[in-house]
């Protein structure tokens, strides 16, 4: 039997991004369910490139890839590496930072 433990990192990095779209997919059809999701699956699975995140901020792409590192916004890498951001997230750190420059 073959053990996962032996696969190459890039069919484990598949495996899990295989596991965490499942589970995010299931955990919204139950919100949904239950009525409490607001957004529409095109918004909620929309995606966006460092260079439109850092657009809608206006800084570079490379800072955009800095808060991935530090935790402060979440990448999803695809296929071949490149990082992805969920745009409601972002669009709730937009928001977030507009609120603290006005106080």
């Amino acid at each position: 039997m073959y053990a996962l433990s032996q696969a190459g990192p890039e069919l484990l990095r598949f495996v899990y991004v295989l596991v965490a779209v499942a589970v995010e997919r299931i955990i919204t059809f139950a919100a949904r369910a239950k009525g409490d999701v607001m957004t529409t699956p095109a918004e909620q699975d929309k995606l966006l490139t460092p260079a439109e995140v850092a657009a809608m901020f206006r800084v570079d792409p490379k800072t955009v890839t800095r808060w991935a590192k530090a935790g402060k916004l979440s990448a999803i890498r695809t296929l071949g590496g490149h990082r992805r951001y969920r745009a409601n997230e972002v669009r709730r750190l937009l928001e977030e930072s507009t609120t603290l420059r006005e106080e």
